[in-house]
């Protein structure tokens, strides 16, 4: 085994050109680094860059190559990318996978970054990433029963569904808001929502995130809506 290791290093370091072409195109096509089950030996190779440039043994060229292309040189950094990456494919394609049990890590990760970005401790470089991730949980159509979801993050998704909803009900409806008496389900569960909003704004407890969104579609805060003038 360890000598299989050796020989694979030693085809490496003899293709260390090859193998910066061929991240460059795997980067290109997917928007994320390898992993073990795609390319072992262009994970190898990635690896020992990063390795040997922790080590002060890169050359100068290779470092300002892979500086280039954008490279992660910490591992942990490459990490949080990669799950950033799977998180905003799962949300685009395949839903239903994301909000099953088997993605109780990535629910926990996105719970924290989430958090994070709320109390802005984010690093700069990471904030956009995790504002594209917001855009597409706030279109998420939330299954009924999640299990295995942090709380913190189906009480994220069930209000920018709402959030959405009051969006779309004042682009059909732009001279009026919600009523609580009407004999529409979705107009009257809308209005409940209008209502629980301001009460928890006059216990200062509404997100300040949540209160930035409602202020853009001119929401009151502090009272009922103003019916406007036709």
């Amino acid at each position: 085994m360890i000598a299989y290791h050796t020989d694979l290093l030693r085809q490496i370091e003899s293709a260390t050109n090859t193998y910066f072409e061929q991240l460059c195109t795997y980067l290109e096509a997917n928007g994320k680094y390898p992993d073990w089950n795609d390319d072992p030996s262009l994970c190898l190779w990635i690896l020992t860059q990063r390795y040997r440039y922790k080590a002060g043994e890169l050359g100068e060229e290779m470092i300002n190559e892979l500086n280039r292309i954008g490279f992660i040189w910490n591992i942990k950094e490459a990490e949080w990318y990669d799950k950033a990456f799977l998180v905003k494919k799962l949300l685009k394609e395949d839903q239903a996978a994301f909000f099953s049990g088997r993605s109780a890590k990535l629910f926990r990760w996105l719970d924290e970054n989430i958090t994070r970005l709320r109390n802005n401790a984010l690093q700069p470089g990471k904030i956009p990433v995790m504002k594209e991730i917001e855009t597409l949980l706030s279109a998420v159509n939330l299954p009924a029963t999640v299990r295995d979801t942090p709380q913190r993050l189906k009480r994220e998704c069930i209000w920018m569904a709402n959030f959405n909803d009051l969006v779309e009900f004042r682009k059909a409806n732009p001279t009026t808001w919600p009523r609580i008496n009407t004999t529409d389900q979705t107009e009257r569960r809308l209005a409940t929502w209008c209502i629980e909003m301001r009460y928890l704004y006059k216990k200062n407890n509404l997100v300040k995130d949540w209160i930035a969104k409602l202020e853009t579609i001119a929401f009151n805060l502090n009272g009922k809506n103003k019916r406007s003038k036709s």
